[in-house]
């Protein structure tokens, strides 16, 4: 494996088990003022996450019109047979809750990347007895009173170059800072979130992570689920 930074984080790239692909993690973050009571920022952090997503894909492909840039794949940086992966570090987005899960209960990187909203009931309109429980389908995220952010990136073509994403919450003052009583986190959280419509997939467990994620259309739903 070999690494080098870069202006929006670092890049890795890895040869195993005859697979090669490139890592980039995205090192920018939010610095809220958390000053007494506080909602969980769950449409911020998705967002964050959006716009992460967003960026490095955009570096991969390039970027067409007026002000087109070529991206990785035509610069030759990534090879064209080449898996690409996503690492957002959540930890950095400045929240106290150490998770990675959303709204939904499950990875924000499984909520912006397969459309994934809160979960919901489905109650009997007689009764008002709880007949059923899913989660609602979330395309897109509120930026805004006139804007929407696009939340099913998996489903979108313009992301087949895309292999996976990796959420993260990496402490990084274990790296620098001395632990002798064990008081920092003992562990960090990831889940890698396999995009099912690759042009060059990863196989399952190419990249250590504590939960793996992907999603399939079975009848016009879609099923989201951990393996």
């Amino acid at each position: 494996m070999t690494g080098f930074p870069c202006r929006e984080g670092w890049s890795f790239h890895l040869d195993r088990t005859n697979h090669s692909g490139t890592v980039r993690i995205d090192a920018a973050w939010l610095d809220p003022a958390h000053k007494g009571v506080w909602k969980y920022p769950g449409n911020e952090i998705a967002l964050r996450y959006t716009a992460a997503i967003k960026e490095k894909q955009s570096k991969l492909v390039g970027s067409s019109g007026p002000r087109a840039k070529p991206g990785y794949l035509s610069k030759g940086i990534v090879g064209q047979d080449e898996s690409y992966v996503i690492a957002v570090n959540q930890h950095l987005l400045g929240t106290r809750f150490r998770s990675l899960n959303g709204i939904s209960q499950i990875p924000t990187a499984c909520e912006v990347l397969f459309a994934v909203g809160p979960q919901q009931l489905h109650l009997d309109r007689t009764t008002g007895v709880a007949i059923d429980q899913d989660h609602a389908h979330r395309p897109s995220i509120l930026k805004s009173a006139a804007s929407l952010v696009p939340a099913d990136c998996f489903f979108d073509p313009d992301y087949a170059p895309v292999s996976a994403v990796l959420a993260l919450d990496l402490v990084l003052d274990k790296f620098v800072t001395p632990d002798d009583d064990h008081q920092l986190m003992q562990e960090h959280l990831s889940a890698l979130v396999y995009n099912p419509y690759a042009a060059n997939p990863i196989t399952p467990r190419w990249l250590s992570a504590q939960t793996h994620w992907s999603a399939r259309v079975v009848s016009g739903t879609i099923e989201v689920q951990p393996f």
